[in-house]
């Protein structure tokens, strides 16, 4: 699958960091990892998009997470 993470402001959210800067190949039961930064001027809580094009072709699908 192609998997890419974002955030509603974009995808060059600035409290999240993707450990692969672009769109990545992830194999079925496999992970993607991301740093949600935490600094003094870091918001409480952000949400997150995890977008992901299955590997047969089929439409492309969208997970979305609070992060506290």
């Amino acid at each position: 699958m192609h998997v890419s993470i974002g955030a509603p402001d974009g995808f060059n959210e600035q409290w999240i960091k993707p450990d692969v800067e672009e769109t990545a190949d992830v194999p079925r039961g496999e992970s993607i990892f991301f740093t949600f930064i935490r600094r003094l001027s870091s918001p409480t809580s952000r949400t997150i998009w995890v977008i992901w094009t299955p590997a047969d072709g089929s439409a492309q699908k969208k997970f979305v997470k609070t992060i506290p």
